[in-house]
C-alpha cells in the first residue's frame, strides 16, 4: 500500500520539553489494552494566542472507542478553542487525533515551563473508563519562524558547457534532461499547468560548491534559471548520481541566486533521489552529516530546511528495509505544518482582507500550503479544517484583488502604472485556478477590462552588431563580415486573443550596413565581390511572465515580458574572383547569414522560430550575444552577434 507522506513541514528547536504521558486506569496494564499518550507538540505564539498542536495517540496493543476529551488545561490560562467536549471516537493501536489548542497567553510567563493535561474517557471493550496525560510545554521561545534571518551563502562552481536549455509551454508542461561532465544525471519534470505563461529553463550542472554544510561535500547539484521561477504545482527533480551514495548519508540542499539563502531540502520517500520542486535556483545532494544551514530569510524555505532531517530519517528507515510509517514523525510534520499555518499563513490571511498589497502574497502563500496537503496525503482533521479557511477565504480576495487592480488601473496617471495593475488582472486571471477559483466564469469581463488597461503600444528597439568570418564556398576565398542590423520604435499593441504583445504588419528591421571583403588564394584577386544587406519584416510578440512572485513586483519596471524578435532580413551576395591574364567570373546568391546565426544562437522555441529574452518594462535594455555557425550558398561563417532589446511604455 502507498505509505502517508511526511509533509513539507520544519521542526521547531527546542519548543517542548517531552515528558512521558500515560493513562492513569489499569486496563492499560491489561495485555491487549489501548494506552492513550500524547505524541510530540509543537507550538508558538501569534498576537495573544499561545498554540499548541500535540496529537492524543494510542501507543498500546488495544482499541480505545468512544474517545472523548473533556478537560484540557495549561497552568491558569484559559483554553480559547477548540470547544470542549471533543468527541474523537474511536483510535487503533498506533492511530493519533491532532488536538490544535489556542489558550489566552495574558497569564503565562516567557521562559517558563507548564503542565498541560489533558483528561477524558474511553471505551475498551467493556465500561468508561477515564484516562488523564500529561507533557510540559515552554511558553516564549520563538519558533524558527519568528526568529531573525541569519542565511548562509555557498559559492558554486557551473558547468555551463553540459547545460541544457529549453522552452516550456504552460499547457503542456516537460522535461528537461542535463549531464554533468562526471555523467550526473539531472531530470527536471513539470506538470502541465504548473506554469502560469512558457518559460525557458536552462538546467546547469555544478561542478563544485564551496562554504557546503555536509561533512563528506557535494555528490551533485544542478542550478536553474530563471532564478525565482514559482510553479502553481511542484515539479520534481530525478538525480542520478555517478557515485552510488547509501540513503542515509544523502542529504538535500538548495539555495538562491548564485549560492545566497541556503536551506536543507526534503528528499522525497523513494529509493530515487527525487525532489519536489516549488522554486528556482539551485538544489543538490551531498553526502554524510548535515551541519550549521543557517537561517533563510524566506519562511517558506524556513519550512523546508527543517523538514529536511524528519524525511531523512523517515528514508532511512524505509529504504532497503520497509517497516510500517513512523506514527511520530508524521505527527510531528502535522504540527509543525499546522504551526506554520497559525503562525504564517492564517495572519496573512487575515491581513489581506484589509490590506491589498497583502492579497498576492496571501495568495501564493495559500497554493504553497495547498501543494503542501496534497503531498502530505495525511488524514489529520486539522489539516483539513486549514484547508476549508483557504477555501472560504480565497475567492473574496481573488475577486477584491482584481477589482482593486481594474479600478487603480482606470485612475492611473501614467502607462506604466496601467501596464503593472493589468499584469495584476492577469495574474488574478490565471493563479487563482490552483485555488479552485478565477477564469472567465469569475470575471466574465476580463478581456474587455483588460484591453482597457493595455490600450498604448509598447515601443521596442531592437540594435545589433556581427562581426564573422568565414570561407567561401566559390573557390574557397577567406571571409570576412561587419554589419549592424536594427529595428527602431517598433510599436507593440497588446491583443486579448492570445494575451499577448504584438509588432505592427509593416515593421522592418534593416541594415544599418552590411560590409564584406573576400582575400582570395593566390593568384586569384577579388574583381569587385558586394555584398547588400537587403531589409525584412520584423516579427515580434511579448508575453507577461507570471511565473514569479507577484508580491515582490511594486514597480512597472519590475514587469517581465518574455520577448520574441524574428529579424527576418537576408543578403544579396555576389562573389567576384579574377586570375592574371583571365576574365573576372561572379557567382551570384541570395543569403540568410544575419537570420540563420539569430536563429541557431538563440536556440529554437516551441514553435519553431526563436527563443524569447526576458525583457523589464522602462527602458531597461537587455543584452544579446549570440554565436554560431552556419552554411549558406556563398560560404560557411562563423560568427557572434551582439546587442541589446528595449521595451519602453509609451502614452501619458
Amino acid at each position: 500500500m502507498p505509505r502517508p507522506r511526511l509533509c513539507r513541514v520544519l521542526v521547531i528547536t527546542a519548543l517542548l520539553a517531552n515528558a512521558a504521558a500515560v493513562s492513569v486506569t489499569r486496563a492499560q496494564a491489561q495485555t491487549g489494552a489501548p494506552a492513550l499518550s500524547t505524541l510530540t507538540a509543537t507550538s508558538g505564539t501569534v498576537g495573544g494566542a499561545f498554540f499548541i498542536y500535540v496529537p492524543l495517540a494510542d501507543t498500546g496493543t488495544g482499541t480505545a472507542t468512544s474517545v472523548l476529551v473533556q478537560s484540557i488545561t495549561l497552568g491558569t490560562a484559559p483554553l480559547s478553542g477548540p470547544t470542549l467536549p471533543i468527541s474523537i471516537g474511536t483510535l487503533t493501536p498506533g492511530a493519533s487525533y491532532p488536538l490544535n489548542l489556542s489558550f489566552n497567553d495574558a497569564a503565562l510567563v516567557a521562559g517558563k515551563s507548564y503542565l498541560l493535561t489533558i483528561r477524558g474517557t474511553y471505551s475498551a471493550g467493556g465500561p468508561t473508563l477515564g484516562f488523564a496525560v500529561n507533557r510540559i510545554v515552554k511558553f516564549g521561545q520563538p519558533s524558527i519562524f519568528q526568529t531573525p534571518a541569519n542565511p548562509l551563502t555557498v559559492t558554486p562552481t557551473l558547468d555551463t558547457a553540459h547545460a541544457a536549455k529549453q522552452s516550456i509551454v504552460a499547457a503542456n508542461g516537460g522535461t528537461i534532461t542535463a549531464t554533468g561532465a562526471d555523467g550526473s544525471i539531472f531530470t527536471l519534470t513539470i506538470p502541465a499547468k504548473a506554469l502560469l505563461s512558457d518559460e525557458t529553463i536552462t538546467l546547469t550542472p555544478v561542478s563544485a560548491l564551496g562554504g557546503l554544510p555536509i561533512s563528506n561535500g557535494l555528490v551533485a547539484a544542478v542550478q536553474f534559471t530563471p532564478d525565482g521561477l514559482h510553479f502553481e504545482q511542484a515539479a520534481t527533480l530525478t538525480i542520478q548520481p555517478a557515485v552510488t551514495v547509501a540513503v542515509n548519508q544523502q542529504v538535500g540542499f538548495a539555495y538562491h541566486g548564485s549560492g545566497q539563502e541556503f536551506y536543507f531540502q526534503p528528499l522525497e520517500l523513494t529509493p530515487a533521489i527525487t525532489i519536489p520542486i516549488f522554486h528556482f535556483s539551485g538544489v543538490g545532494v551531498g553526502q554524510g552529516t548535515a551541519g550549521n544551514g543557517g537561517t533563510p530569510t524566506s519562511l517558506e524555505d524556513r519550512l523546508d530546511s527543517a523538514e529536511a532531517p524528519l524525511l531523512a530519517q523517515e528514508r532511512a528507515n524505509l529504504f532497503p528495509n520497509d517497516p510500517p510509517a513512523n506514527p511520530q514523525l508524521q505527527s510531528e510534520s502535522d504540527g509543525i505544518l499546522q504551526e506554520y499555518f497559525d503562525q504564517v499563513l492564517q495572519p496573512l490571511l487575515e491581513a489581506a482582507q484589509t490590506d491589498d498589497t497583502e492579497i498576492q502574497a496571501a495568495l501564493v502563500g495559500a497554493i504553497d500550503f495547498l501543494q503542501r496537503v496534497q503531498n502530505l496525503n495525511s488524514q489529520d482533521p486539522t489539516l483539513q479544517l486549514d484547508v476549508d479557511t483557504i477555501n472560504n477565504t480565497v475567492p473574496g480576495l481573488v475577486t477584491k484583488g482584481y477589482n482593486d487592480a481594474f479600478a487603480n488601473c482606470e485612475g492611473a496617471t501614467s502607462e506604466g502604472d496601467r501596464i503593472l495593475q493589468a499584469q495584476k488582472m492577469i495574474w488574478f486571471f490565471n493563479a487563482p485556478e490552483a485555488l479552485g477559483t478565477g477564469g472567465a466564469a469569475t470575471f466574465p469581463d476580463f478581456k474587455t477590462q483588460v484591453a482597457t488597461c493595455l490600450a498604448a503600444p509598447l515601443n521596442l528597439d531592437f540594435d545589433t552588431q556581427v562581426i564573422g568570418s568565414g570561407l567561401a564556398l566559390f573557390q574557397g576565398g577567406a571571409l570576412q563580415l561587419n554589419a549592424e542590423v536594427s529595428a527602431h520604435s517598433v510599436p507593440m499593441f497588446f491583443e486579448t486573443g492570445d494575451m499577448s504583445y504584438h509588432s505592427t504588419g509593416t515593421a522592418t528591421a534593416v541594415y544599418d550596413f552590411l560590409l564584406g571583403t573576400i582575400t582570395w588564394p593566390p593568384p586569384l584577386f577579388d574583381c569587385g565581390s558586394t555584398f547588400t544587406g537587403l531589409p525584412g519584416p520584423l516579427d515580434a510578440t511579448g508575453q507577461f511572465d507570471l511565473n514569479f512572485d507577484p508580491s515582490a513586483i511594486t514597480d512597472p519596471s519590475q514587469l517581465t515580458i518574455n520577448l520574441t524578435v524574428l529579424p527576418d532580413v537576408s543578403e544579396s551576395t555576389i562573389l567576384a574572383a579574377a586570375a592574371p591574364m583571365a576574365p573576372c567570373t561572379t557567382v551570384a546568391a541570395s543569403t540568410t547569414f544575419y537570420l540563420s546565426l539569430y536563429l541557431l544562437g538563440d536556440g529554437e522555441g516551441p514553435t519553431g522560430g526563436p527563443l524569447p529574452f526576458p525583457v523589464n518594462l522602462g527602458g531597461i535594455p537587455v543584452p544579446i550575444n549570440l554565436f554560431g555557425t552556419v552554411t549558406n550558398p556563398a560560404g560557411i561563417v562563423t560568427a557572434n552577434i551582439t546587442g541589446t532589446v528595449t521595451l519602453t511604455p509609451t502614452g501619458p
